[in-house]
């Protein structure tokens, strides 16, 4: 699902227009963010959380010119599963 498929939904379920729809996704998403670059986590109850994780520096290879590279450290967004949604994941597998 691309954020298009996720504004039609939101249009089709709801009795939003579409340019509703879009402000109501972008802002969403930036809420996401904000919360991220602010807290380093976000929290969303039934579906999951994401956090932001601290990456370590490492040593990579280019295995085209076979040569070893250094990593930089950096960050990294995290997402945990929440109990709901993984319950609803793990019954399409059963199926």
């Amino acid at each position: 699902m691309i954020k298009n498929d996720l504004v039609l939904a939101i249009e089709k379920n709801t009795n939003l227009s579409h340019s509703k729809a879009i402000t109501l996704v972008e802002a969403i998403l930036k809420f996401l963010k904000q919360g991220l670059i602010e807290d380093g986590e976000v929290e969303i109850r039934g579906f999951g959380s994401f956090r932001l994780m601290n990456k370590k520096t490492g040593i990579g290879r280019d295995i085209w010119r076979k040569s070893r590279l250094a990593i930089p450290k950096g960050k990294r967004v995290k997402f945990c599963c929440g109990q709901e949604l993984k319950g609803l994941i793990l019954e399409d597998d059963e199926v």
